[in-house]
C-alpha cells in the first residue's frame, strides 16, 4: 500500500515536470507571441518640414530709374516748347515780360538738372542747345531794353519804321508807294504788342506820309493811289480796333 502511493506521487510529479515543454509544442503555429515576448521595432522619425524657398525681394532700382527718365524727359519736351515759344514772339512784348520769363527759365531748367542724368545722350545735347538758345535770346532782349530806355527821337523813330533814314517832306512821288508799303507792313507785324505810346509814334509817321502824299498825289499813277489809300484805311482801322478793346477792358 505505501510502495502504490509513493509511485502515484512521483508519477504525478514527472508530468508536472514535462507539463510546460507539452503545451510549448501543442500551441498553434499561426498564434503569435506574446507582446511582451516580441521585439520592439524601432520608431520612424518623421523629418521636420522644410520651409519653401523664399525668392529674394525684387529690386525697385529698375522700377526707380525708369519712372525718373520718364518725368525728365517729360519736363524736357515742355523745356523745348516753352523755348520755341518765347523765341517767336515779337520783340516788344518779349522786353515787356522779360523778368516773368526769366523766372519760368529759371524754374523749368532747374527741373531738369536736378534729373538731368537720366536723360540719354541725344536728350542732354538737346537741353544744352536750347539753354545756349534760349541765353542768346535774353542777352539780346537785354540790350534791346537798355536801348528802349533811351529817348528816341521821332526821326529815330520813323527811320525804324520805314527802315531807312528819309525826309517825308521832300520825296518823290515815285516813292510813296514803297514808304507806304513798308510803313504798313511794319504795323501789322508789331501792333499787337503796342502800347498808346508806340501808336501815337505809328500814327505821326503816316500823317507825315500822307502830307507829301497830297502835294504828289497828281503824280502818282491811279492803282498805287488806289493801294495807298486802303493802306491808310487800315491803319486808322486797326487803330480804332485797339483803343475799342482798350476802352472795354477797362
Amino acid at each position: 500500500m505505501k510502495s502504490t502511493v509513493l509511485s502515484s506521487l512521483f508519477a504525478a510529479s514527472l508530468l508536472a515536470c514535462l507539463a510546460p515543454g507539452a503545451a510549448a509544442q501543442t500551441r498553434p503555429a499561426g498564434t503569435p507571441a506574446p507582446a511582451s515576448q516580441q521585439a520592439k521595432k524601432p520608431q520612424q522619425q518623421t523629418p521636420p518640414a522644410q520651409k519653401p524657398a523664399q525668392r529674394p525681394a525684387t529690386s525697385s532700382t529698375s522700377t526707380e530709374v525708369r519712372q525718373a527718365a520718364t518725368s525728365v524727359e517729360r519736363d524736357l519736351g515742355i523745356f523745348r516748347d516753352w523755348v520755341n515759344d518765347k523765341l517767336e514772339r515779337a520783340e516788344t512784348g518779349a522786353r515787356r515780360d522779360l523778368p516773368r520769363v526769366m523766372d519760368e527759365f529759371d524754374y523749368q531748367s532747374k527741373r531738369i538738372d536736378k534729373a538731368v542724368d537720366s536723360l540719354s545722350a541725344q536728350g542732354k545735347r538737346e537741353y544744352g542747345n536750347l539753354k545756349s538758345r534760349y541765353h542768346n535770346w535774353e542777352a539780346t532782349q537785354r540790350r534791346l531794353q537798355e536801348e528802349a530806355g533811351q529817348p528816341q527821337t521821332q526821326q529815330q523813330a520813323q527811320a525804324q519804321i520805314l527802315g531807312e533814314n528819309v525826309n517825308l517832306a521832300t520825296v518823290r512821288a515815285s516813292e510813296m508807294h514803297d514808304l507806304y508799303g513798308r510803313f504798313i507792313d511794319y504795323v501789322r507785324v508789331n501792333r499787337h504788342d503796342w502800347e498808346p505810346e508806340e501808336w501815337a509814334v505809328a500814327s505821326n509817321v503816316l500823317t507825315k506820309l500822307n502830307t507829301r502824299y497830297e502835294k504828289v498825289r497828281e503824280q502818282i499813277p491811279m492803282e498805287e493811289r488806289l493801294r495807298i489809300r486802303s493802306w491808310q484805311a487800315e491803319f486808322r482801322t486797326l487803330e480804332k480796333a485797339k483803343q475799342t478793346k482798350k476802352a472795354l477792358d477797362e
